[in-house]
């Protein structure tokens, strides 16, 4: 039974914190997704936390097609510049390759560049998808709210992949989100990455200096 009615406004305009209230929504990460990805769900179809629950992890399911290579909508490039790759990467072996068989096939010479820059975001792309999955299963909120802007990251117009998976990074932005569910969580985990490397910059340079003290 809703405490809150909501026969009084439209479920779609309703704003995140009304939906909130309504479906009596404690879970911090279920909070998150309403005031990221509202407009994702049928609210029609939404009851309780469960519910909700249950619809979040069908979108995930609909998020994965967006990585795989037989989906002819997914996010790996699909066409290349010829000639500004010959031009900025022509050392690199590959695309040696392709500028020697691209004027009797431009199709081919695109093909063997294109197939090292789509097994790397594939990669990249699996990379996250196994370790998000595998790591908060329990929390397909979480899943679907850091996945979304991860694959959304490296689009079929973008050469490079998401940002690299980092499990210190990710775990902190899991108890951030528990603390502030109003997050980017894109923009969130590059400024972790950033602080952690900064982190690593600095504890390098104290050994060194350290070590070079000592001598």
């Amino acid at each position: 039974m809703l405490i809150f009615n909501l026969s009084r406004f439209s479920l779609k305009t309703a704003a995140p914190k009304d939906k909130i209230k309504s479906f009596s929504i404690n879970d911090p990460h279920l909070k998150s997704f309403i005031y990221s990805n509202e407009r994702d769900v049928d609210w029609n179809n939404v009851k309780n936390e469960s519910t909700l629950n249950g619809l979040i992890i069908g979108l995930i399911n609909n998020l994965k097609q967006k990585i795989d290579p037989l989906n002819e909508n997914n996010h790996y490039l699909k066409d290349i510049d010829l000639e500004r790759e010959f031009e900025i990467n022509g050392d690199i072996d590959h695309v040696k390759a392709a500028r020697r068989v691209s004027k009797s096939d431009p199709e081919a010479a695109k093909k063997i560049i294109l197939e090292p820059i789509n097994k790397e975001k594939h990669n990249s792309f699996t990379a996250w998808w196994d370790y998000i999955n595998k790591t908060y299963r329990n929390y397909p909120a979480f899943i679907y709210c850091i996945l979304k802007p991860v694959i959304n990251s490296s689009t079929a117009k973008d050469k490079a992949g998401p940002t690299t998976v980092n499990a210190e990074a990710i775990a902190e932005l899991f108890e951030l989100v528990k603390k502030e569910p109003r997050l980017n969580y894109l923009k969130v985990i590059r400024r972790l990455l950033l602080e952690l490397i900064l982190k690593v910059q600095i504890s390098l340079k104290v050994h060194l200096g350290l070590k070079y003290h000592l001598r």
